[in-house]
């Protein structure tokens, strides 16, 4: 058994400061800093990207970024985040957008970003990225990269762009600089989670509500199957299609609009792999307004049987699921206090997810870690914050750093000093007694002498 580390924002702002510095050494301090939180979906996943609904919380886990700027006309973008690998790219101020299409994924999302805002940006850059999220089990490790990003351009140029169009530009970025589908869920959450709520989504009008977790005797616990899930390689691509097709078949614009109704109606348009994706978007917009309604009233019995339904109809009918997921999620459902479980994300591996009452968490834990056939961790899914500009407390960190090293300089200096008046008084004391041995010595020669010169006499 293991957990999946988290660390607080005061910890990651230390080791990115520090990172930042062992970097760009020679340049200034970073003049702005931002956080992207990890998300996870407790509903809609393969429904957002269809503009359905979606409902999804934050987490405790982060992509920070800081940036600063440097003379020599280029941007720098470096990263720690990608399974403990520094990788660091270098591209000319004045062109930088061209390198788009060939910079490798993890610099794309920046490079987009910068580009929106060419015009604004004059002066070389220096952009550090450290992660506590792991890559590539369901949490948003992108969403929360260009979330942190977009935060900290906007703050360096003085700009912000409103909630709509940010979180429409970061999408089409992360889709651009990832090359892979993406759904509105997530970066909905990064832009807008706050503490102790889930945020219901509608992704038509990109609109969301809070529904409150606040005082809940019961935990979500995140189970990652050790299954990492590569995007590129899973048939995403190929679901978004089959949606597209069944919409354009149906005569929609999109899954959003199709009903129940339509769908029997028009039943005889659609094959039955087209078919079945349709009844998921269709079935999962119906669970997460059931599901809402039940955790207002705080029925833990309903909604989490609408996780179960969830993870049925991602098996069943959009076929993201395997064998390790289901696995896990069988174990939970099995264990006393277990209300609802389902896989998290966009399935073909990451994570599960698990509503369990407070008191029977550990037995869970233990369950799962004792009868799951692979290597499990867990990570605590209690809701957190969205996209920060952190500028405040870096500048607050700075100073106290500035004043630390300036306290050692006094205090080298002050030792420095002190050795020296140390030093005077040892040397005056070892001249007084070395006249004192000479005197010492001529005395004793003089003496010598009137000795001799008494027996002379005699």
């Amino acid at each position: 058994m293991s957990w999946i580390k988290t660390f607080s924002v005061d910890t990651m702002l230390k080791y990115g400061v520090d990172y930042y510095t062992f970097l760009y050494e020679d340049d200034q301090p970073p003049y702005t800093c931002a956080i992207g939180p990890a998300s996870v979906y407790l509903f809609g996943e393969h429904a957002d990207y269809n503009r359905a609904k979606a409902m999804a919380i934050t987490v405790p886990l982060m992509v920070m970024v800081l940036i600063g700027y440097n003379d020599r006309k280029e941007v720098n973008i470096a990263t720690e985040a990608s399974c403990g690998e520094e990788l660091k790219e270098t591209y000319p101020l004045d062109e930088f957008e061209k390198f788009t299409d060939e910079a490798p994924t993890w610099a794309k999302i920046t490079l987009w970003i910068l580009t929106t805002f060419k015009d604004k940006i004059e002066v070389g850059l220096n952009i550090a990225y450290v992660s506590s999220i792991p890559i590539g089990i369901g949490l948003g490790s992108s969403t929360a990269m260009a979330g942190a990003c977009f935060t900290a351009v906007e703050s360096l140029i003085g700009r912000f762009l409103r909630y709509r169009p940010k979180l429409k530009i970061c999408r089409e970025i992360e889709m651009s600089g990832s090359d892979t589908p993406t759904g509105y869920a997530q970066p909905m959450a990064v832009f807008g989670g706050e503490p102790s709520y889930a945020l219901v989504i509608d992704c038509r009008t990109l609109i969301g509500s809070y529904l409150s977790l606040k005082d809940i005797p019961v935990v979500f616990l995140i189970t990652y199957s050790g299954n990492k899930r590569i995007v590129s390689e899973t048939p995403f691509r190929e679901r978004m299609l089959e949606c597209e097709k069944a919409a354009s078949l149906l005569g929609v614009k999109n899954l959003s609009y199709a009903t129940s109704e339509l769908l029997r109606v028009k039943r005889g348009v659609l094959n039955e792999t087209l078919h079945k994706r349709a009844v998921h978007v269709v079935g999962e917009t119906l669970r997460i307004h059931e599901a809402n309604l039940a955790m207002k009233e705080r029925d833990f019995v309903t909604f989490g049987l609408k996780m179960l339904q969830s993870h049925s109809s991602l098996r069943d009918n959009f076929e993201v699921s395997n064998e390790d997921l289901d696995n896990l999620v069988a174990i939970a459902m099995a264990c006393e206090g277990v209300y609802g479980s389902k896989l998290a994300g966009i399935g073909f591996g990451g994570c599960t997810i698990t509503m369990v009452k407070k008191e029977n968490l550990e037995n869970l834990i233990d369950t799962l870690s004792i009868n799951y056939s692979g290597e499990c961790s867990f990570l605590i899914a209690q809701p957190w914050g969205c996209s920060t500009e952190l500028t405040f407390e870096l500048n607050e960190y700075l100073c106290k750093i500035e004043k630390a090293n300036k306290h050692v300089q006094n205090e080298v200096a002050v030792t420095k000093k002190e050795r020296a008046l140390h030093c005077e008084k040892c040397n005056k004391i070892l001249k007084s007694k070395i006249r004192q041995v000479k005197d010492d010595l001529d005395k004793e020669k003089e003496e010598k002498k009137l000795q001799e010169q008494q027996q002379q006499k005699q």
